[in-house]
Parts: structure tokens; sequence; C-alpha cells
């Protein structure tokens, strides 16, 4: 339930969710759903039955769909290219290929990502490791 003006939070269980152990998680067609299924109707994705660290208390959570829009495409993965940190012409045709040196993970060698599409071109002929 959404929190909007003039609306209040539900109530919070006796301890925090985190505090919670995870007893059962059930389908909305399981029998311990249905009701759940019938209140929450086609958005209902599971339910998970908790209890407190004693024991004591149990607790019922919902995960509920609430948007659902077609998926974007990527562009491409990123791909490393390692260039010897003293092959400075190299590294000016990577750059003018479009890739960024990759200031994360550089070590004996600069690594420099790019698309998939530029890698073969910029890598002058070396093998672009995937990352």
């Amino acid at each position: 339930m959404a929190v909007g003006r003039g609306m209040t939070a539900p109530a919070q269980p006796p301890g925090a969710l985190g505090e919670l152990r995870m007893r059962k998680k059930q389908a909305p067609n399981s029998p311990g759903a249905l009701k759940l299924a019938r209140q929450h109707g086609a958005a209902l994705v599971c339910a998970r039955h908790r209890t407190d660290a004693r024991g004591d208390t149990r607790c019922t959570t919902v995960e509920l769909l609430v948007d659902q829009a077609p998926a974007q495409a990527r562009v491409g993965r990123a791909v490393d290219i390692r260039i010897g940190l003293n092959e400075r012409p190299l590294q000016g045709v990577v750059r003018a290929a479009g890739a960024r040196w990759a200031h994360w993970a550089a070590g004996p060698l600069g690594r420099w990502a790019t698309g998939p599409t530029a890698a073969p071109a910029a890598a002058g002929g070396r093998h672009p490791q995937t990352g």
C-alpha cells in the first residue's frame, strides 16, 4: 500500500524484517497463499511466512508486481584491451576508436574499455578481453 497524503504507513512487525527468519516462500497458487492471491490478484508474485528469532511471532509478507515495461536492449558490453603503458601510439589509436582508460583496473599493462564492435580495430590485432 502506498503511503501518500492523509495516509499512514502500515503497522510494522514486532522486529525489523531483517531480524525475521523466512520459513516458507509460496507461489500464488499454493494453499498457504490463496487468500492473498484473491486479495492482490495477478500482481501477487509470492508470499513469504516469517518468524522472529524466538519463533513466537509470525509475519506474512507479499511480493507484488507493481510495474511492467518492455526491456531495453543493451547496446553492447564493454570489453577490455590491455596495452602497455609505454605504447603511446597504440593508446592514441584506441582513444580515437572511442575507448576509455579503465583506471580501476590498471596494472603493469594499461586497460582500456571499449565496445565490442570497436574492439578489434582498436586492439590493433590483439584479442580483447570481455569485462
